[in-house]
């Protein structure tokens, strides 16, 4: 077992980046209660400062591409019941990791038995980017399994700790000093990698929102102009191409080409436009589309 880290004198490297639009990685380096620290108040999760556990190649932009190194584990718990969410934590003591755990912007949005948050574990040297998905994967699966696998992107961007100011007084942040990770025993031991096919571990519906037709209406309109993860939510639904900026590659309610296209960030543009401005020039807010291709707007 390797000795004990001091969390506030640990130093690791990480890049920073100005939000999520951001390409060009910063290096900088610290203990990790310094690369993330307590909550700030947000009123969208968009447009956040971000960081990543990362170490580019000299020259190179965000992207699995220019990684050359991790160096912290990040595990991303979404909308999980209570009794799981304190499992974790109590397999990260009994396992005595060092850690950092912070609540991520939607917990406890869908009520009190909803709980959004994030690991950090510490390691006992940085791994390169084929040596991750093990480590990862064993470790995700000491902690009983329910880390979202989108997730363990080597160039993944995570948001600073924020939320809105209606629930900063739930907002929870905790560190612990412990033991870092021993990446090489894990990598000496079986190999644990998780099946993307299999299906993902059940997670308690969101409650209905329970409001009048209309008024739904008022209110999912409202959030898909001005809310960026609705909005991307949306495009997930239409079946566009999501990037990093837009959403492309979705049906025109016009002239039937997958040729619309949107900003998932509404200051940049909240109308969806066709992009044969010539022969269609189709244009209209998202609620248009999602009528068309989905049967109707989703307030959730």
């Amino acid at each position: 077992m390797s000795a004990i880290v001091n969390l506030g004198e640990h130093v690791v490297a990480f890049v920073h980046f100005d939000n999520e639009l951001d390409a060009i990685p910063r290096p900088d380096q610290g203990p990790l209660p310094r690369a993330l620290r307590r909550h700030v108040e947000r009123a969208v999760k968009k447009g956040t400062p971000a960081l990543s556990f990362a170490v580019y190649s000299d020259g190179a932009g965000r992207g699995k591409a220019g990684v050359t190194w991790v160096t912290a584990l990040v595990f991303d718990f979404d909308h999980l019941p209570a009794a799981v969410a304190r499992g974790i934590v109590a397999a990260l003591r009994r396992l005595g990791y060092a850690y950092l755990l912070y609540t991520s912007f939607s917990h406890k949005s869908a009520g009190d038995d909803d709980n959004c948050f994030r690991v950090v574990l510490t390691l006992s040297r940085p791994l390169g980017p084929r040596e991750y998905p093990k480590v990862w994967s064993a470790l995700d699966s000491d902690l009983g399994g329910h880390a979202d696998r989108k997730a363990r992107d080597v160039a993944r961007l995570w948001y600073i700790p924020a939320c809105p100011a209606e629930r900063l007084h739930l907002a929870v942040y905790e560190h612990r000093d412990g033991h870092a990770v021993d990446v090489d025993a894990v990598l000496a031991g079986p190999r644990v990698v998780p099946d993307d096919d299999a299906p993902p571990t059940p997670r308690r519906p969101l409650p209905p929102v329970p409001v009048r037709v209309d008024q739904a209406r008022r209110v999912a309109q409202f959030r898909l102009n001005n809310d960026p993860e609705v909005r991307e939510r949306a495009a997930q639904r239409l079946g566009a191409r999501v990037g990093a900026i837009s959403a492309k590659e979705i049906p025109c309610p016009a002239c039937g080409r997958t040729s619309v296209w949107f900003m998932l960030d509404p200051r940049r543009k909240r109308k969806a436009a066709c992009a044969h401005r010539k022969t269609c020039g189709w244009s209209g807010f998202l609620d248009a589309l999602l009528d068309g291709a989905c049967g109707g707007v989703d307030v959730q």
